[in-house]
């Protein structure tokens, strides 16, 4: 017996265009990337394309993930890793400014002209340097 809930969404569902049982749920994925938007924006659910393709729902969540992580050790990993990379640079650009004004080889306003930052980063990155020399942990 189905409850109201479940009815109602059995109504409101689009069906996936109707095909035989796949030989590979993971292929009829790669080859239908409109199921795969709708199951990632929760407009399917994985129990309601497993029956239509007569699967267990298990398979298509399984399925669904592993297309989900090559997504995103694709284009979007390596959008995140040279983002990453670039932060760290430049994480250590302004150290490297905050030792040279601590040391007086540039002002303040220079060292800020240089990174192209407002003097208040610089002045946080002295503080941090300060602080990091009166613990003794140096760098």
């Amino acid at each position: 017996m189905m409850t109201l809930k479940q009815k109602a969404r059995a109504d409101d569902a689009e069906p996936v265009e109707p095909v035989e049982r796949p030989g590979s749920v993971r292929q009829y994925l790669q080859d239908h990337p409109e199921v795969v938007a709708r199951l990632l924006n929760r407009t399917l659910l994985a129990k309601d394309l497993a029956s239509q393709l007569g699967v267990h729902h298990n398979t298509v969540s399984k399925a669904l993930s592993k297309i989900d992580r090559l997504i995103h050790t694709g284009g979007v990993a390596q959008q995140r890793k040279a983002a990453s990379a670039e932060k760290l640079f430049r994480t250590v650009h302004l150290r490297s400014l905050a030792e040279m004004v601590h040391l007086g080889r540039y002002t303040v306003d220079e060292a800020a002209e240089i990174a192209g930052v407002s003097k208040a980063t610089i002045y946080r990155y002295l503080r941090k340097l300060e602080a990091r020399e009166g613990t003794g942990k140096g760098r």
